[in-house]
């Protein structure tokens, strides 16, 4: 990889649109480079006051903008309205992404230097035509919009990192349907109950559930229609889907076991972390005309196995235990339900191959300069597991998570 120009400097007078959990990547550039030219954010919403309300409701008004607040206390508001377009009401489902006002999308045609795409359903068991319109065809509708942004130097895409489909050749799968045709699955799905449509249609081929099969085919139509544009897919693993049902199940005592191996590992990865690799990745790939995956998680440098979590879990939630209301066990249909679901990972023994991701890492330092080694550190080995379960997960988990 060559090398990188500082990468606080590159986003310097740079203009970014920022779709889904915008919030987090926001934050981040904002903190690091108040100096960023503009900052569209699409949000899902009927009319620009809804998506106004939403910014200030979901994105501005919460802790995770406290170190934005801290850093420019009075001068936050000028802040947010040099730097922040009014927020982009939206929808990635859509063609131009549901924009309707001609004038704004020309503008945004006009300045958007990067994409980055972090929209999507991650439930488990969404509908099918949901989950499509929303994990395949979103990434391609903001795929067509980043290309037609005149000054658009990359588009980055977040995508999964429980792609866990069973080994088979490109195409094939191991009962013996072939060929993929994502089209002829937007046909199925409209015709079909959707219940639990998206599950049967995913283990039919090869993955385990809705969630990675349409994010795995918003992957594949990307990749086949990027043409010239620099393509950066991230696969990362958001935790509130894995351990944290089980702890939030555990710690107000709905659930007193679950079947898993022990042995297995977790692939976690902090946001923060996340967020880092997104903001380098940008830098590294910027006018670079290629298609680069990186994996973002744990499981090669610092592995965590399943059975800390119970361990651990066990002994927070018994020095803090969580008092609430006496709940109701969920009837055996719903837990087998969830057994179902889970089953693929808590039973998953592979890792993740990180090489790309070493190797993003190891371009960054060689170029980082004493702003960079500052904001930009996305080593999983500097992880303490225990320390990071005990003191910020769990803790972090209960603030925001239990209700």
């Amino acid at each position: 990889m060559e090398q990188l120009s500082s990468i606080v400097g590159f986003l310097e007078n740079k203009t970014v649109l920022i779709t889904g959990s915008t919030g987090f990547v926001a934050k981040e550039v904002l903190r690091i480079q108040p100096k960023v030219k503009k900052l569209f954010l699409l949000l899902r919403a009927k009319d620009s006051a809804s998506a106004s309300a939403r910014l200030y409701d979901e994105i501005l008004n919460k802790e995770l903008f406290m170190v934005v607040k801290e850093k420019w206390v009075s001068d936050l508001s000028n802040l947010i309205s040099e730097r922040v377009t009014m927020p982009v009401a939206g929808d990635i489902s859509c063609e131009d992404l549901g924009v309707k006002e001609d004038q704004l999308k020309n503008e945004m045609w006009n300045e958007v230097d990067v994409v980055v795409n972090l929209a999507a359903t991650v439930n488990f068991d969404e509908r099918y035509d949901v989950a499509l319109a929303i994990n395949t065809m979103g990434p391609k509708h903001i795929l067509n919009f980043a290309k037609k942004c005149i000054n658009s130097k990359a588009f980055i895409h977040v995508s999964t990192g429980v792609m866990k489909e069973i080994p088979f050749k490109m195409g094939e799968t191991l009962n013996g349907t072939f060929n993929l045709d994502i089209n002829l699955e937007f046909k199925a799905a409209i015709t079909a109950a959707m219940k639990d449509f998206g599950n049967k249609r995913a283990q039919t081929f090869g993955w385990p559930n809705t969630y990675v099969f349409t994010k795995a085919m918003g992957e594949m139509l990307i990749g086949e229609s990027r043409g010239s544009m620099s393509l950066v897919i991230l696969r990362w693993i958001e935790g509130v889907r894995t351990i944290d049902s089980l702890a939030i199940a555990y710690g107000k005592g709905r659930m007193e076991c679950f079947l898993g191996d022990p042995n297995s590992t977790i692939d976690l990865i902090p946001a923060d972390m996340m967020v880092s690799s997104i903001i380098v990745a940008i830098a590294a790939h910027a006018d670079r005309p290629s298609e680069s995956i990186y994996q973002i998680g744990s499981s090669n440098r610092n592995p965590l196995k399943y059975s800390s979590i119970p361990l651990w879990g066990h002994i927070y939630f018994s020095h803090n235990p969580w008092i609430g209301i006496l709940y109701k066990f969920k009837a055996d249909d719903v837990v087998m339900r969830l057994v179902q679901l889970y089953r693929p990972y808590l039973f998953f023994k592979a890792i993740f191959d990180d090489k790309n991701t070493s190797k993003l890492r190891a371009a960054a330092r060689n170029s980082m300069d004493s702003a960079d080694v500052f904001h930009f550190q996305f080593d999983p080995k500097t992880i303490d597991w225990e320390d990071y379960m005990m003191n910020v997960h769990f803790p972090g988990a209960v603030t925001h998570l239990f209700k």
